[in-house]
């Protein structure tokens, strides 16, 4: 198994989060991602830099939550 296969369950629900709650074009997010990250540490630090408002435990909620479900289906999917 290759890093990015461990990588990819990790940042979904952050994915998810920012076209489904944040309103950001899916298109935009993958490399979104990862200029905030390298820039400011974290993709939430990086967001609220831009001006996004959102709750943090919203924000944690719901990423912990589709996290959950990814990692469900990535192991049952190695069966």
């Amino acid at each position: 198994m290759t890093s990015n296969e461990y990588v990819l369950p990790i940042q979904q629900p952050n994915r998810e989060y920012m076209v489904n709650e944040l309103q950001i074009e899916e298109s935009k997010v993958p490399e979104m991602c990862a200029q905030l990250y390298k820039a400011y540490g974290t993709t939430m630090a990086g967001l609220r830099a831009l001006g996004y408002d959102f709750d943090y435990d919203e924000y944690h909620r719901f990423s912990q939550m589709q996290m959950r479900h990814t990692w469900q289906k990535f192991f049952i999917d190695l069966d």
